[in-house]
């Protein structure tokens, strides 16, 4: 397989843009998940686990798991924010003190589909009111041992840079500024 990785990695020129590139390969028959990192600059395969910010991929991790956990707490609106199909702006950089009623002051209208991440974020608001529960705290508990929010990653964690905040690479921290500025 690291021959076959490794012809995709200098075909595609990665190699020229990155310092390390990292396959997860999951076999769902067999129920087996695989992990392999490449230091790109050697081409050298090393059996060292990388922590990555997942970004948007969080969605699925948590807002859309909603549908297969909790489906009786699906209502209309609610519906509307997981499809993102709420009317709500797709982005708006968010305040640390009052981004709450930021999120809660835009109304919710059946709009035609715009990917919104204040749609997301309103939905686990949503969420959390209807069910007495905290979405992170909810949907950790189906999770891989190894997902974790980037609070509570291992002191040792190896991460790669995911950006920049302040002109400063920003490492073993989340990149989004709005995930950022409410925790």
């Amino acid at each position: 397989i690291e021959n076959k990785l490794e012809k995709i990695i200098i075909e595609s020129g990665v190699s020229n843009q990155f310092d390390v590139a990292s396959f997860g390969i999951i076999d769902f028959k067999k129920k087996k998940f695989e992990s392999y990192s490449c230091a790109l600059g050697e081409m050298e395969w090393v059996e060292k686990k990388y922590y990555f910010d997942l970004a948007s991929v969080t969605k699925p991790l948590t807002i859309g798991m909603l549908y297969l956990l909790y489906p009786d707490k699906i209502n209309k609106d609610l519906k509307l924010l997981l499809e993102h199909r709420a009317g709500l702006p797709s982005w708006s950089i968010l305040s640390t003190e009052n981004w709450k009623e930021q999120i809660l002051s835009y109304k919710i209208k059946e709009s035609k589909t715009l990917y919104s991440d204040l749609g997301a974020i309103r939905a686990q608001l949503f969420f959390e009111e209807l069910s007495n529960q905290e979405l992170y705290k909810t949907c950790k508990k189906h999770w891989d041992k190894e997902v974790c929010h980037w609070s509570e990653l291992p002191i040792d964690a190896d991460c790669l840079v995911t950006g920049q905040r302040n002109k400063k690479d920003i490492i073993a921290d989340v990149h989004d500024p709005n995930a950022f500025n409410i925790n």
